[in-house]
């Protein structure tokens, strides 16, 4: 795959899809454990990944494109570049146990290579962090659109 790119102020994940100049997260799983680093918004189609829907939703009426995940609260929640690098996150948690599972299933009953490979990409598209009741940070909901 690509090397690494580090989070910069320059380039965000915050910005629109399809723009070419953002980072995308790449979330792999090839090696059991979830792997997650960041490309260029321009190398997914290098990587041949597109949204869900062009591959399953045509023929098995699934739409995955948005997905919005909600992670608990915990020290690595509350700072994206901690959210997304700290293999304690519970972002990797929802992901490997819930989100990957369901991805894999999909990908497999479609016949198409990422159910082989187990790399996917997410472009983040807002993060909306959650406070409890009494003003302390309760978690987050991570919107994400996919890439298979």
């Amino acid at each position: 795959m690509g090397g690494y790119v580090p989070y910069t102020a320059t380039k965000d994940y915050f910005e629109e899809p399809n723009t070419g100049g953002d980072l995308v997260l790449l979330l792999d799983t090839s090696n059991g454990a979830l792997e997650v680093s960041c490309i260029e918004e321009t190398q997914l189609l290098t990587l041949r990944l597109i949204p869900p829907s062009s591959r399953i939703g045509v023929q098995y009426g699934k739409f995955m494109d948005l997905v919005k995940i909600y992670v608990s609260a915990s020290q690595s929640t509350g700072d994206t570049i901690s959210l997304f690098s700290d293999e304690n996150s519970p972002f990797f948690n929802v992901m490997q146990n819930q989100i990957f599972t369901r991805i894999k299933n999909l990908t497999a009953a479609a016949g198409l290579p990422s159910a082989a490979t187990g790399i996917v990409a997410g472009k983040v598209l807002r993060i909306d962090y959650l406070p409890e009741s009494t003003g302390k940070f309760g978690g987050a909901v991570i919107t994400l659109m996919f890439y298979i």
